[in-house]
């Protein structure tokens, strides 16, 4: 691949390409170093400015990450996991580092979609999930106080539907997933070890049983660099 100066493609964007295709052939693999924007700016013509912005570029978006006085190095590929079930442990791992938990009176973005009044009470569960010991998700829970009374006292290491169906007796049918785009605030970034303003998708959840009852909404905040997500459909 070559980079073309006469293209209306810029040349920051073409050496990004490139640079993306070279990860996704093998030919650059998680952890290698990538030479300097001095090298790479010899090698293919270019300033360092051109050079210094496609590899911020890809830094932002997590294909690579940088350390400080050592240099830029090739992320490990994004986790994987379709809307549907991105929210079982399967998708990322069983670790999760509980943040806290306690009863509130819901919001009204709570309370609506649970059928809640302004009187009742929910269980806020607030865990972040890990892959190999990062931290990619953050997941708030909140399940009403009339279902579950007891679950703030509870401790569980694993799946709170596991918890629900086990210690509970609710088993949860059908779910609703909406998706949006965020950026991190200065707590979420905190939790999740990166800096603030960084892009995350939005997963909020409504698990219901089979009588059609909404029994837990999850919201999900979900590192953009670290995690792709898919949708599978039928033709």
């Amino acid at each position: 691949m070559r980079l073309d100066e006469n293209s209306g493609i810029p040349l920051y964007y073409q050496l990004k390409e490139l640079l993306k295709a070279k990860v996704d052939s093998g030919e650059l693999k998680p952890g290698d170093k990538l030479p300097n924007e001095v090298e790479i700016a010899r090698e293919w013509g270019l300033s360092r400015s051109t050079v210094r912005r496609a590899i911020l570029d890809l830094v932002q978006q997590g294909l690579f990450y940088r350390k400080q006085g050592k240099g830029t190095f090739v992320a490990e590929p994004k986790i994987r996991g379709d809307v549907v079930h991105f929210f079982l442990p399967a998708e990322v791992g069983e670790e999760h580092r509980t943040v806290d938990r306690k009863i509130i009176s819901p919001p009204p973005s709570v309370a609506e979609p649970l059928g809640l009044s302004p009187q009742d009470q929910v269980t806020e569960l607030v865990r972040v999930r890990l892959a190999n010991g990062e931290p990619v998700v953050i997941e708030k829970s909140y399940i009403p106080l009339s279902i579950c009374p007891d679950l703030v006292a509870r401790d569980f290491p694993g799946k709170l539907y596991d918890l629900l169906k086990q210690g509970y007796g609710i088993s949860l049918d059908e779910a609703e997933t909406y998706v949006e785009p965020v950026v991190l605030d200065s707590f979420e970034a905190e939790l999740l070890g990166v800096r603030r303003g960084m892009p995350a998708l939005l997963l909020t959840r409504i698990n219901f049983q089979k009588d059609g009852k909404p029994v837990v909404l999850t919201k999900s905040v979900v590192r953009g660099d670290r995690c792709k997500l898919m949708v599978h459909t039928s033709t």
